[in-house]
Parts: structure tokens; sequence; C-alpha cells
């Protein structure tokens, strides 16, 4: 669970500081992962 909050809250730090639809598009696979194990939780 710890790791699933790491990453989630790197990937909204990255979002904001990159808040592109370039930097999102390439790095749609990471967002769809983290969505997905939220969807577990």
């Amino acid at each position: 669970m710890q790791f699933f909050i790491c990453d989630a809250l790197n990937f909204l730090k990255n979002l904001r500081d990159n808040n592109t639809k370039e930097w999102f598009l390439a790095h749609k696979d990471e967002y769809e992962k983290i969505y997905a194990l939220t969807l577990c939780i």
C-alpha cells in the first residue's frame, strides 16, 4: 500500500511540474497503472 501511495504522489508532483498534454501522454501508462490500483483498494 505504501508503495502505491509513493508512486501516486510522485506522479502527481511530476504532473504539477509538467502540466502539459504532451507530458501526460508520455506518462499515461503510469497514470493508468495507478488508477487501476485505486480500483482495487
